[in-house]
């Protein structure tokens, strides 16, 4: 029969610090799942978000100036921007799909 990873978890855990009964491993293990789910509940999306290395304007940005960027920042995604507001992202690995499309449309 195979063990749960709680079970496995639980003997590692006991046989390391063998100087912790099983009732305070028992205590402290519900402890630190109360504080993780603590954490979780109260952690917002703020704390993991960065701000976007480079921004594309809707309105004035051509394709040359869009791949440079691309190629500036290193990214793969990139907001765009309309009136100054969120409008979408576009893609490094789309528009070189459509690139190279159209170098085969024109070749053909």
């Amino acid at each position: 029969m195979k063990e749960s990873l709680s079970s496995l978890l639980r003997k590692f855990l006991i046989w390391k610090y063998k100087h912790i009964s099983e009732r305070n491993f028992v205590f402290m293990l519900s402890a630190l799942i109360g504080l993780v789910a603590t954490v979780y509940d109260k952690t917002t999306v703020r704390v993991f978000m960065t701000r976007p290395p480079e921004t594309i304007n809707y309105e004035k940005d051509s394709m040359q100036k869009v791949m440079q960027r691309f190629q500036d920042s290193g990214a793969w995604n990139l907001p765009v921007l309309k009136a100054g507001k969120y409008a979408g992202f576009v893609s490094k690995s789309k528009l070189l799909t459509a690139y190279r499309r159209e170098l085969i449309n024109f070749t053909n």
